[in-house]
């Protein structure tokens, strides 16, 4: 997909305001900014819809700093916050298991991109965590990259990004010596 040049401005608008929220008030120890510009970069790469990828760049804000959908709304449009708020895990589920299947009833629900940003969101966060995790979180984390994987292999399946997205796990399980909980 060609960007206009008013889609691309839209796109580094959408980075600024990211980087901007993170800055101010990311309650999330990891490098947010990055982590989140190789997620919105992979779906330009994937030439994703311009609200497809702006939604990538701005995945993490509700939930990691006090940024709500109705900001997201107000600058970006109805279904950048739609997408937004869909990655966002929704608490009133105290039993983890529970949030995660709600979370990918809702993915399921607003459509093959929103899971696309979500499988490049787990993607990207992978490595990072599993560095960082016991094995008991590490397969926690698993469980949670294949509930993903199996809602998101009807679209994007033969995609290169989902075959990236299982060759991470099958390392990530081959290393470590692990299965998912």
């Amino acid at each position: 997909m060609n960007y206009t040049t008013a889609q691309l401005k839209k796109i580094e608008n959408a980075v600024t305001f990211l980087a901007a929220q993170v800055n101010k008030y990311s309650k999330n120890p990891k490098p947010l900014v990055l982590h989140s510009v190789r997620v919105g970069t992979k779906l330009i790469d994937m030439d994703s819809p311009v609200e497809v990828a702006i939604a990538g760049f701005l995945h993490d804000l509700i939930e990691d700093t006090k940024c709500t959908a109705a900001i997201i709304r107000k600058k970006f449009g109805s279904k950048v916050a739609a997408y937004a708020q869909a990655m966002t895990m929704d608490y009133k589920y105290t039993d983890y298991h529970e949030r995660w299947f709600d979370a990918v009833r809702r993915l399921e629900k607003l459509g093959k991109y929103a899971l696309l940003i979500k499988l490049l969101d787990s993607a990207d966060n992978i490595p990072y965590y599993a560095a960082r995790m016991n094995k008991k979180n590490l397969a926690i984390m698993l469980w949670k990259a294949e509930l993903v994987q199996k809602a998101a292999k009807k679209d994007w399946g033969k995609s290169e990004a989902f075959a990236q997205f299982r060759k991470t796990i099958q390392e990530i399980k081959r290393v470590e010596a692990i299965e998912p909980a």
